[in-house]
């Protein structure tokens, strides 16, 4: 069954209120009579005002399409999970914006009252397309699914998803459309929901996302859209997934914690305030101090590449795993070490070379990394040699170079276990390039799984010298 809420004595919930220019403003649940005010806000201002996938695929000149819309808009209203922001004012209240949310589960398919079912259109819903336009914004939904599955990407079974995002004209520039976009996060939390996504069309709704904090992992131009056989102009506006995990009153979990030297020391969640100086550190201390895999790739030289490596540890800081040792002294908080730590599925597994992340190019020496990955996972397939379906994997093991010789390495690494635990996850895998990683894994109590040297992978034509320095998988399973 399709999640439903339950609309109780709880209910309307207030997820934010502040006042400004001599009125109120609250954010909640819409309240059950607003609902025909809401669709029809949707109607007036959302389907002609839309930039790119309603406008275009000609929604509002197709009368069959247009009352799909409506249909459809209904439907998911009536879910009672939509965000309403209200202006208060002299005894009035008018409903200044809104945003269409649902809660979407992995397995879970639905049929959509007024629309004629029997055929499935689209990963999400069960119903036959009438009109050419409505089928385009269906077919739409399909092809950007088809590049990027939501759930396999968040590792989550269920997530908050949302069919519109509106601010009434006479409301536009307060930025309301990014207060309802953070709402969603105490919307999250009383759901007990982990993540939400949604495909943002408009450079507009866009902003808004990434002003509230959400992250963009897939970008589709019109373009490409045309050239899959869709219905848009070949030019280069996008439509982006964006995604958001939440930070919730749990985190940061710790993980361990000692005294040394007057000094205490922690291992924990990394803070979301300090993905900036992690991805510093990474860059500045890992990158041209790993000693095979990167530097041997050339990296560092190429600047594609050392823009790829960026955004690409960006993207996984973003997942919310990574591992943070911080050392503690004199009220001071200073991020000594990090492992990028991220949870990957059996049947989600994407490799580096194809994953789609936002801002990513070509580069000779990004590529010899990628293809490096390939080449050792034909090697050995982790989850078939772990006889498991996920595990944790890590990107980047790195250690402040003033804060070396303590064995934090070590430390980070035996942090994955009870990590592990927290997650439900029983074994940990991943590539450890150089001697020093492999020796700090090996003292963590990992295994070796399988080791390839430099010759080999020159051998099959990748771009490194032909001697026996030694790249290793190691693996540990937990009880």
């Amino acid at each position: 069954m399709p999640f439903q809420r339950v609309w109780d004595s709880s209910c309307p919930q207030i997820y934010d209120k502040w006042e400004s220019d001599g009125a109120n403003w609250v954010i909640q649940d819409l309240l059950p009579e607003d609902d025909d005010e809401a669709l029809k806000l949707m109607m007036e201002n959302l389907l002609p005002d839309d930039e790119t996938m309603l406008t275009l695929s000609g929604i509002p000149e197709e009368e069959s399409s247009k009352q799909n819309m409506q249909t459809f808009w209904r439907h998911h209203l009536s879910k009672r999970m939509a965000l309403a922001c209200y202006h208060l004012k002299e005894g009035k209240r008018t409903l200044a914006g809104l945003n269409c949310c649902y809660v979407m589960l992995a397995d879970e398919k639905e049929t959509i009252p007024g629309m004629v079912e029997g055929v499935w259109y689209n990963p999400f819903y069960h119903f036959q397309v009438d009109g050419a336009a409505w089928r385009n914004v269906v077919d739409t939904l399909a092809y950007i699914d088809s590049k990027l599955n939501a759930f396999k990407y968040l590792e989550t079974d269920k997530l908050l998803y949302a069919v519109g995002l509106v601010v009434r004209r006479d409301y536009r520039g307060a930025k309301l459309g990014s207060r309802l976009l953070a709402a969603r996060e105490p919307l999250c939390k009383s759901l007990g929901i982990p993540t939400t996504s949604t495909v943002f069309t408009g450079v507009a709704s866009q902003k808004s996302a990434a002003r509230a904090g959400f992250t963009e992992v897939l970008s589709v131009t019109l373009r490409e859209l045309a050239d899959a056989g869709l219905t848009y102009p070949r030019d280069d506006r996008c439509i982006k997934l964006m995604v958001k995990k939440m930070w919730d009153s749990s985190c940061p979990q710790v993980y361990d914690k000692w005294e040394s030297d007057e000094a205490s020391w922690v291992i924990q969640d990394l803070l979301p305030e300090d993905d900036d100086e992690a991805l510093k550190l990474m860059m500045e201390n890992l990158l041209p101090d790993e000693e095979t895999l990167f530097r041997l790739s050339g990296v560092s030289e190429e600047k594609a590449s050392k823009q790829n490596m960026q955004r690409f540890w960006k993207h996984h800081l973003s997942k919310r795993m990574t591992l943070a040792c911080y050392h503690l002294k004199e009220g001071r908080r200073t991020l000594a070490a990090l492992n990028c730590c991220y949870v990957i599925l059996a049947d989600g597994f994407i490799s580096i070379i194809s994953e789609n992340i936002p801002g990513m190019v070509d580069g000779a020496a990004w590529r010899n990394v990628a293809e490096t990955l390939v080449y050792i996972d034909s090697k050995l397939n982790a989850f078939k040699y772990l006889e498991t379906d996920k595990l944790l994997y890590a990107v980047g093991l790195v250690v402040r170079r003033d804060y070396r010789g303590a064995n934090l390495g070590a430390r980070l690494l035996a942090a994955r276990e009870p990590l592990c635990k927290y997650l439900g996850i029983t074994c940990t895998s991943t590539l450890f390039t150089g001697v020093r990683s492999q020796k700090s894994a090996a003292r963590a109590g990992f295994t070796e799984a399988l080791s390839v040297t430099l010759g080999e992978l020159a051998d099959a034509g990748l771009n490194y010298p032909r001697d026996d320095r030694c790249m290793k998988i190691m693996v540990k399973k937990y009880a």
